[in-house]
C-alpha cells in the first residue's frame, strides 16, 4: 500500500518554472511521470490526458504574460508526447502574435460556441451578400466571393477584415443589434494591429496579396462607417477615408510585381476603369469652377509649393470631370485613392478650395446611390 501510495506520489512530481523573480515568478504544475513498464502500461489514460492537456493551457496562459518562461529547456521536464505539443504551441506562437485587441472578448466569452456561430453568419453574409457590394463587374465579384476568403484561410488579419467588414453591413441592415456594432469595431481592430505591423517587416511575394485585400477592405469599412458617426459631435473631416484609400494605392506601387500575376487579386485591380484625365487647361468642361482664381492663389503661397499645389488641384478636379461623364458609384469612389498627397494635406489644413472639391465628390458619390 505504502509502495503504491509512494507510485502515486512520484506520478505528480512537480515542476517548478522561474521567470526572474516576477509576481507570477513560479507556475507550480502536476507533470505525470513516465510509465517504465511493459507495453501495456503505453497506454496513456483519461486522467493523465487531461492532466497534460491542463499543463499545456496553464503554459501557454503563463507564456503569454512571461514569454521567457516559454524556454525549450523546460520541455525536458516534461514527457515526450506533451513536450511535442508544447513545442508547437511555442512555434506557433512565434509565427501569430497575440493581439491584446478587443478582438479577445468576441472570441473568449462565457460562451464559445457562440462566438464560432457568429464567426460563421459574418463568414456566409460577406461571401452571399457583402462581397457582391464591391464592384460592378463579374469577375471582381467573384474574387471577392471565392478568392479572397480563400487568401484568408492563410491571413487571420484578412480574415478579421472580411468579418469586420461583414459585420457592418449586417449592422446597416439591423441596426438596433448592438452584436454587429461590437463585432464591427473588434474585428477590424484586430485586422489593423495585424496588418500595420506586417507592413512594419515589408511586402514579399507571400504576403502580398493579403495585404492587398486587406487594405481594400479597410478602405471599405473606412467610407461605410462614415454613415454610422454620431454627428452630434460635430462635422469631422473624412481624413481617415482619404487616408485608407491612399493606404491602397500605396500597397498596390509596393507589391505591383507580384500582384499583376495574381490570378486572384488582379481582376480586383482591373474592375477599376482605366483613367483618361483631361486637365482641361481652357477651363471648359463641368467641373472648371471649382479652378477659377487658382493662379491668384498660388501666387500667394512659397515658391516651393506652387507646382505640387497646382497639380493636386488639377487632377482632383479632372478625376471629378472624367467621373462625371460616367456617373458609376465605384468609378467616383476611386477618387480618395487616386488624388495626390499634397491634395490630402491640403484637406487636412482645411484649405477652403479643396474642401469645396470633395464636396463635389461627395455629392457625385450620393447621387450614384
Amino acid at each position: 500500500m505504502n509502495e503504491k501510495g509512494g507510485q502515486n506520489r512520484r506520478a505528480n512530481e512537480k515542476v517548478v518554472i522561474d521567470n526572474g523573480g516576477s509576481q507570477m515568478a513560479k507556475l507550480v504544475v502536476a507533470v505525470p511521470k513516465q510509465s517504465k513498464g511493459g507495453k501495456g502500461n503505453h497506454a496513456i489514460t483519461q486522467g493523465k490526458r487531461r492532466r497534460e492537456e491542463d499543463f499545456a493551457t496553464r503554459y501557454i496562459q503563463c507564456a503569454a504574460t512571461a514569454p521567457n518562461m516559454a524556454s525549450p529547456a523546460i520541455l525536458k521536464a516534461v514527457p515526450r508526447r506533451l513536450a511535442l505539443l508544447l513545442d508547437s504551441s511555442i512555434q506557433c506562437r512565434a509565427l501569430v502574435p497575440t493581439y491584446k485587441t478587443p478582438t479577445e472578448i468576441m472570441r473568449t466569452n462565457a460562451n464559445p460556441a457562440s462566438s464560432r456561430l457568429l464567426e460563421l453568419r459574418l463568414m456566409h453574409h460577406f461571401t452571399a451578400k457583402t462581397s457582391a457590394t464591391f464592384s460592378e463587374m463579374e469577375s471582381a465579384r467573384v474574387a471577392w466571393q471565392e478568392d479572397i476568403p480563400t487568401i484568408a484561410y492563410g491571413a487571420q488579419y484578412l480574415m478579421d477584415a472580411i468579418l469586420a467588414v461583414s459585420a457592418l453591413h449586417l449592422r446597416s441592415l439591423y441596426p438596433n443589434d448592438q452584436t454587429f456594432v461590437r463585432a464591427s469595431h473588434a474585428y477590424m481592430a484586430s485586422s489593423i494591429a495585424q496588418y500595420s505591423a506586417l507592413l512594419n517587416r515589408g511586402l514579399s511575394e507571400l504576403n502580398a496579396e493579403a495585404l492587398f485585400s486587406t487594405s481594400a477592405l479597410i478602405a471599405f469599412q473606412a467610407s461605410a462607417s462614415r454613415s454610422f458617426e454620431d454627428m452630434d459631435r460635430g462635422y469631422t473631416l473624412p481624413l481617415a477615408w482619404f487616408h485608407s484609400f491612399q493606404g491602397v494605392k500605396a500597397v498596390v506601387m509596393a507589391s505591383w510585381q507580384w500582384l499583376r500575376n495574381s490570378n486572384r487579386v488582379f481582376p480586383i485591380i482591373n474592375s477599376q476603369s482605366a483613367l483618361s484625365l483631361d486637365t482641361d487647361p481652357q477651363r471648359k468642361l463641368f467641373f472648371a469652377p471649382l479652378l477659377e482664381g487658382l493662379n491668384e492663389q498660388l501666387s500667394k503661397i512659397p515658391n516651393e509649393y506652387v507646382a505640387e499645389t497646382r497639380q493636386a488641384y488639377e487632377h482632383a478636379t479632372a478625376f471629378l470631370n472624367w467621373a462625371y461623364r460616367n456617373p458609376i458609384r465605384n468609378r467616383i469612389l476611386g477618387f480618395a485613392a487616386t488624388v495626390s498627397r499634397r491634395f490630402v494635406e491640403l484637406v487636412g489644413q482645411k484649405d477652403p478650395r479643396s474642401l469645396v472639391i470633395i464636396s463635389c465628390f461627395f455629392c457625385s458619390y450620393e447621387s450614384c446611390g
